[in-house]
């Protein structure tokens, strides 16, 4: 009976390759399942924390807006060399102690603003007002209307304006700055609770979105300085 011949180093080796790759398929799948633990974890983690993020993200809008709608407001007071309703309607006149936008309809024809109030015995009054707001300004009335046309700005009050444009954005860009670091503070406090990848995501939102709000106004701002003039 004719032996077979056995091939030992042949058959060691191929048993070696069948643990080894045996152990590597244990390993990769606890390393998968373990991945698959750590990201259910770090988003359960995350959405727990959601409310907590959202309430940071939503006051640091709250705060930039809002700073940039007392810009916008504070730039409608300053002349320009081109006519505009809101030059007039935030006006207080004295004796009703309200806006003239509350008091009266503006319209604008190229540079003379016209304002009918509803009171036609406050018609006087805004006369004086208007007058007495924009002295270097052509101003008239008759028993129902009262017309201001604006005048070229003189040098100095063009460099009153410039002034006071460039004053009102740094004081918006200090702001921003509070609320900015504000914010990031806040997502600091939280970062324990929160995925490195969240949490660094929502800083990066923090400086797009304080970017992008801060550079609107600065468009009005260099749009304000350009009209003045």
């Amino acid at each position: 009976m004719q032996q077979r011949c056995i091939n030992r180093p042949a058959i060691i080796a191929s048993f070696a390759l069948f643990i080894c790759n045996n152990s590597l398929d244990k390993f990769a799948n606890s390393h998968l399942a373990r991945k698959r633990q750590n990201t259910s974890e770090i988003e359960y983690t995350d959405s727990e924390n959601l409310e907590l993020v959202d309430s940071i993200m939503d006051n640091l809008s709250k705060k930039l807006k809002q700073s940039n709608e007392f810009l916008i407001s504070e730039l409608e007071k300053l002349p320009t060399n081109k006519a505009n309703p809101r030059l007039v309607e935030n006006l207080i006149l004295d004796c009703e102690k309200k806006p003239i936008k509350y008091l009266a309809r503006t319209t604008v024809n190229q540079s003379t603003i016209k304002i009918q109030p509803y009171n036609k015995e406050h018609v006087k009054h805004l006369l004086d007002l208007v007058h007495k707001t924009f002295p270097e300004s052509q101003t008239k009335s008759d028993s129902e209307n009262v017309w201001i046309t604006i005048s070229a700005l003189s040098d100095d009050l063009k460099e009153g304006v410039k002034a006071a444009v460039k004053e009102l954005l740094l004081n918006t860009k200090n702001k921003h700055r509070v609320a900015r670091q504000d914010a990031i503070n806040a997502l600091k406090n939280a970062k324990d609770r929160l995925s490195d990848d969240f949490y660094h995501m929502k800083l990066q939102e923090v400086d797009e979105t304080s970017k992008k709000l801060y550079g609107e106004v600065e468009k009005l701002c260099n749009k304000k300085i350009e009209l003045s003039a």
